[in-house]
């Protein structure tokens, strides 16, 4: 069974991961977009040659409803991936820790991971990205230890 620490540490990567394609994904979407409605427009100028995954740090509200979308639409199903992989590396941990039978400690995995995701959301509509930790991740450690701390089994 993977030490706490360990899954911590997992799942942080797993998230850093998620997050990263999120937002490549998202600044793609609204590359796009911006090329096909603003294309000589000071927004045009501010994200041109700068990486996907940075265009969502870039662009304001007036931004956005130039283009017709929002962050959170953008967004939109940017976790799912990450929320099975988080999953599984879960309930194996809930299962060794409460001794869950697989419904119990299926529905707390799955618990656990809607806080992450959510988490997740929150953390790039606050800074779109823009923020590095100290652990040198886009989600900072708290998160997660945080989220697994709901099963009351995780002490720091």
């Amino acid at each position: 069974m993977l030490p706490e620490s360990r899954l911590v540490g997992l799942l942080l990567g797993e998230a850093d991961a998620a997050m990263e394609r999120a937002l490549e994904r998202a600044g793609n979407v609204a590359r796009s977009k911006i090329t096909k409605a603003a294309k000589d427009q000071p927004v045009y100028n501010r994200i041109n040659g700068r990486p996907n995954v940075r265009v969502l740090s870039l662009l304001n509200a007036k931004d956005f409803e130039t283009i017709g979308t929002s962050p959170t639409k953008l967004l939109e199903g940017a976790w799912d991936s990450f929320a099975a992989k988080a999953e599984g590396l879960v309930q194996p941990w809930i299962i060794d820790k409460i001794g869950a039978n697989g419904h119990r400690s299926s529905n707390a995995a799955r618990s656990v991971v809607d806080d992450l995701c959510s988490s997740l959301q929150t953390l790039v509509l606050d800074d779109m990205g823009a923020r590095e930790y100290p652990n040198g991740l886009r989600v900072p450690d708290m998160l997660v230890v945080t989220a697994l701390e709901q099963i009351g089994q995780v002490s720091w």
